[in-house]
């Protein structure tokens, strides 16, 4: 029997892609054959830990770190401070590794595969690796590099990525993936050898049904997707709400999902405001939820326009998952200005229009995605990738 183990310290709340990696299997996972094995954040969320556990998946509630400590400040914090994080993540990631690999006798094939790694994680992991014994067991690791440094500038953050990263690709049987090209090209640029891209896992892609691309009577523009955060410009939605429902003089359909991950005043005040909008225009529809496969599949193609309200400068680097939904069904996209978002855009040939302040919108269908070499590489399946 094949053998996943899928290592995620940071799938803990209902959103994000850590949630979007564990919907993934429960709705992939058919064969009989794979064996697949969960260890997550102790504070899971309970409604997918009784899916996962329905659905077959040994799933265990182990990590106790903030998988996000030190993502967006840690050039504010000591460094002993992200030390003792470190060691402490190591010291999980070992406890894991111990426990899962004591069920299996020698020679047996298992897949470790850790989602998504930021720096001070692959020290971590690194440490782990040195430290555990493998024994006879064929084991690969099979890593996911899908961050970045935010300021290229910054001598620091860069030497904490090629350290980290070039130290952990030297672990036996460790193999490294980047997200997407731009970020296989930065780690290539650190000296980092890369072993490819890995598959987008928002969905499983090769199971969804994709509809003919028609365009509504009474257009609908999905204005928001995720986790409310100030950097996707949640904030600015009660406005840009406002300005969309006004420019198409209210006949226009305009959605906003979203999941909330931590509670913050300014974005707890949006919500609010975006509650008083609905209230008065029906045309407002609000989802406080995390979308299943089924329900983003069908909504996201019932649309005829995406909206990016995220903000250029902090995604100048930085990837998100709603271009990759957009490219792949092929959903016409607007975005605030020139990022990743616009590059990843272009290398997938999909449409893209740039328009800060979202007026004088045009509903149009986009042109066809010609689904090039790129396109079929982040749009592969996943399983399949990982027993291959």
């Amino acid at each position: 029997m094949q053998q996943i183990c899928i290592i995620d310290p940071g799938m803990m709340e209902a959103g994000g892609h850590h949630a979007a990696l564990l919907n993934n299997f429960l709705v992939k996972h058919d064969q009989a054959n794979i064996n697949i094995h969960f260890f997550v954040h102790q504070e899971i969320d309970r409604r997918f830990l009784d899916d996962a556990i329905e659905r077959g998946f040994t799933v265990n509630k182990h990590f106790n770190q903030n998988f996000y400590e030190h993502f967006s400040n840690d050039s504010n914090v000591s460094l002993s401070s992200i030390q003792s994080y470190i060691r402490q993540l190591a010291i999980e990631y070992i406890e894991a590794l111990k426990q899962y690999l004591s069920d299996f006798d020698s020679n047996t094939k298992i897949v470790c595969f850790y989602p998504s790694l930021n720096w001070d994680h692959a020290c971590a992991l690194n440490l782990a690796l040195q430290h555990v014994k493998f024994g006879k067991l064929q084991t690969i690791h099979k890593i996911c590099c899908m961050f970045s440094q935010n300021r290229r500038s910054n001598l620091k953050e860069k030497l904490q990525y090629q350290i980290s990263f070039k130290n952990l690709s030297l672990c036996s049987n460790v193999e490294l993936y980047a997200s997407d090209k731009e970020t296989l090209d930065y780690y290539t640029s650190l000296n980092i050898p890369m072993s490819g891209i890995h598959p987008c896992y928002l969905l499983p892609w090769k199971q969804i049904k994709q509809s003919e691309t028609t365009l509504n009577t009474v257009p609908r523009i999905l204005l928001y997707l995720g986790d409310a955060k100030k950097s996707k410009g949640f904030l600015t939605l009660p406005e840009t709400t406002l300005t969309i429902l006004k420019q198409f003089n209210f006949s226009v359909e305009v959605i906003i999902q979203f999941t909330l991950p931590w509670e913050n005043l300014e974005i707890d005040n949006t919500i609010e405001e975006l509650k008083k909008i609905s209230n008065q225009y029906s045309q407002l529809k609000i989802y406080r939820e995390f979308w299943s496969v089924t329900k983003l599949s069908v909504i996201i193609q019932s649309v005829d326009l995406l909206c990016c309200t995220h903000c250029p400068q902090a995604y100048q680097y930085k990837s998100s998952g709603l271009v990759w939904l957009a490219s792949y069904f092929n959903i016409p996209v607007i975005v605030k200005g020139n990022c990743w978002l616009t590059r990843e855009l272009d290398r997938l040939e999909s449409t893209y229009y740039i328009n800060a302040a979202f007026k004088k919108l045009s509903i149009s269908i986009a042109r066809k995605s010609k689904r090039n070499n790129y396109f079929r590489t982040l749009f592969n399946d996943l399983i399949d990738w990982l027993l291959d």
